[in-house]
């Protein structure tokens, strides 16, 4: 039951989300992804697992809410910028994000689709 409501929310979620999204001012937007990245990525960032972001600044779009910001590691923090030089960038709709978030989906699934054997 859990699983199926979780489903909905992250297909419905998007929809409900981008109003809020565009109506919200950037300095709120950047303390809830601070805390919720902080909070997702935690593990990763005590294991050293995103050290690779220190000094380089990936830029991250949700596409479906229209929701673009960059983020940074600085002394083991992540940091999150509405305007930075990118070194990367990365782009999907939401509940795609959210599926590779979780660790539930590998995301070179996205870009890089099974072969159909042609």
């Amino acid at each position: 039951m859990l699983d199926k409501l979780r489903s909905r929310l992250v297909h419905a979620g998007p929809s409900l989300m981008s109003v809020p999204v565009k109506l919200t001012p950037f300095a709120l937007k950047r303390q809830v992804l601070e805390q919720v990245l902080s909070w997702q990525f935690r593990q990763a960032l005590a294991d050293g697992e995103l050290e690779f972001l220190e000094g380089r600044w990936l830029s991250i779009h949700v596409r479906d809410i229209d929701l673009k910001w960059y983020t940074t590691v600085e002394n083991e923090k992540l940091i999150v910028s509405q305007q930075a030089d990118a070194d990367v960038s990365f782009s999907a709709d939401a509940s795609d994000l959210l599926m590779i978030a979780a660790r539930k989906q590998d995301p070179d699934t996205l870009f890089f689709p099974a072969s159909t054997g042609h």
